[in-house]
């Protein structure tokens, strides 16, 4: 497997077509009824007024919404479901245009989250159902998915998204079959320890070179699964940033929280020479044999790959970014007082 060591300065090289200009009007409709009142009397008139305008054409018009559906949740169901209704096809004017088709799937994806998860199911059905008379216009959806739903760097991944994206692939006939085989691939490895699931066990040396296993390390109330490679720059940076976290410090002093560092990337050389530079109070570990990457056992697109889980190992998040573990600590200690 390859892994990639991304930097901060990675971003640059990436061109995610984030737009807010539609979709501040759009997550304002969604929600304002929940947060502000419900309004009995609005209608598709006042709706469709307060639609943003666009001159140039270069996003589709947002879906009127029916004075008839009341809460928030059923607003921003019609709203991803019908979102494409404006959109020809066989238009391949627009249908072949790269950055059309992007400006609108970054406004359509950015909401899906705001829906509720059978809602988003049905939209991203719908769009891959349409696109599907035409094999370019699905291809680039499909790449456009991978891009900004998988990405280790795109602001906007989402595992849950581009997981129902993979499975709208795997049957497509407008798709070849080497095609559909790497859409299986991927949705694989998406499906591997999951939030919920009990995290695949693996076997590591530690740094005193005894043999280990992860279901077989004593964990604390919560273990932070931290996969790095020692050569990786910002992996240093992002380790360096959790040792020092007081939080972190204070809850594995309390017997609270269990750290857990294996080193996948390195041979035996570069880790017997950097092991010892690990934070002081983490269990330090070496997967010699190179199984998790041969094996597949963990999807490991960036380093490093945080995994927040249980006493009992079951995972709580994964492939989280350092501030979501530190959220997500922070709530449970909270909740204990």
């Amino acid at each position: 497997m390859s892994v990639v060591c991304v930097t901060l300065n990675s971003m640059k090289h990436h061109n995610y077509k984030i737009r807010v200009r539609q979709l501040l009007w759009i997550i304002a409709v969604a929600l304002s009824f929940a947060a502000c009142g419900k309004k009995e009397n609005a209608n598709t008139a006042d709706i469709e007024s307060q639609t943003v305008s666009n001159e140039n054409g270069d996003e589709l018009p947002m879906p009127a919404i029916p004075a008839t559906l009341g809460s928030s949740s059923e607003r921003s169901s019609y709203v991803v479901e019908h979102f494409w209704d404006a959109m020809d096809f066989g238009d391949t004017l627009r249908s072949h245009n790269q950055e059309f088709l992007e400006r609108n799937f970054s406004n359509f994806i950015y909401l899906l989250p705001y829906a509720p998860t059978s809602s988003a199911e049905k939209a991203v059905a719908l769009l891959m159902k349409k696109a599907g008379t035409d094999k370019t216009a699905f291809l680039i959806l499909a790449e456009l998915a991978e891009k900004y739903l998988s990405e280790p760097n795109s602001p906007m991944r989402n595992e849950d998204l581009f997981i129902l994206f993979l499975k709208c692939q795997i049957d497509a006939e407008v798709l070849n079959e080497s095609r559909r085989i790497r859409a299986r691939s991927l949705l694989d490895v998406a499906l591997k320890n999951r939030p919920g699931m009990t995290a695949t066990d693996f076997a590591y040396i530690d740094n005193k070179n005894r043999h280990c296993t992860l279901h077989g390390t004593k964990s604390a109330d919560n273990m932070l699964l931290v996969f790095y490679d020692p050569e990786c720059e910002h992996c240093g940076e992002i380790i360096n940033s959790l040792a020092s976290n007081e939080m972190l410090i204070e809850l594995q002093e309390k017997k609270c929280l269990t750290v857990l560092a294996i080193d996948t990337e390195s041979d035996s050389e570069i880790w017997e020479r950097t092991k010892h530079d690990m934070p002081c109070g983490w269990i330090v570990g070496h997967d010699s044999k190179r199984s998790i990457n041969e094996r597949m056992l963990y999807d490991l697109p960036a380093m490093p790959v945080l995994y927040l889980l249980d006493a009992d190992k079951t995972v709580i998040l994964k492939d989280a970014a350092p501030n979501t573990v530190l959220q997500r600590l922070s709530q449970q200690r909270a909740n204990k007082k």
